[in-house]
């Protein structure tokens, strides 16, 4: 388990602190965000801001029901207790929108999800070296902890793999 790649990690969880990670490729934010989902029980949904289409993936798809419109949405977002967001540095401006009241309020379109306890993010750090975008300062003052994961090779992992 990576989890220690993320100081206080568990404490995190158990608060139900929102949580963003910002480091370089290959750190294991992703794979120690998943692993650590995995070791608390938590029902995780995984969305790639990078891909993420805020209608189709989050808010819904109105749908013309009697003299109503709904909004249709994947039901897995609704199950979620953990929903962990990657590649936010390369999500569109609508994306990060839908985002802000997602991570703030742990809803969508006013709409509380039923089950979410925290939405952790991940991304890497802006600048020349990457094709990402700063986050805007009211979507980072909506996470709790911001962590910036740099690189730190593991001698169990090594030894375990590599031998």
């Amino acid at each position: 388990m990576q989890g220690n790649l993320i100081p206080r990690a568990d404490k995190y969880i158990e608060a139900e602190l929102n949580v963003l990670l910002i480091g370089v490729h290959g750190t294991g934010k992703t794979e120690t965000i998943m692993q650590l989902a995995e070791k608390h029980g938590l029902k995780m949904k995984y969305l790639s801001a990078s891909t993420l289409d805020p209608y189709t993936d989050l808010v819904g798809i109105p749908i013309p029901e009697g003299d109503n419109i709904v909004f249709k949405r994947p039901h897995d977002i609704d199950d979620a207790e953990f929903i962990f967001i990657d590649e936010m540095g390369r999500a569109h401006p609508k994306v990060m929108n839908t985002l802000l009241e997602l991570v703030q309020f742990k809803s969508i379109n006013g709409e509380p999800l039923p089950n979410l306890k925290m939405v952790w993010g991940a991304m890497n750090p802006p600048g020349q070296e990457y094709d990402v975008e700063e986050l805007d300062p009211a979507l980072l003052d909506r996470f709790d902890a911001y962590i910036e994961m740099g690189p730190k090779p593991s001698v169990q992992y090594m030894a375990q793999h590599m031998s």
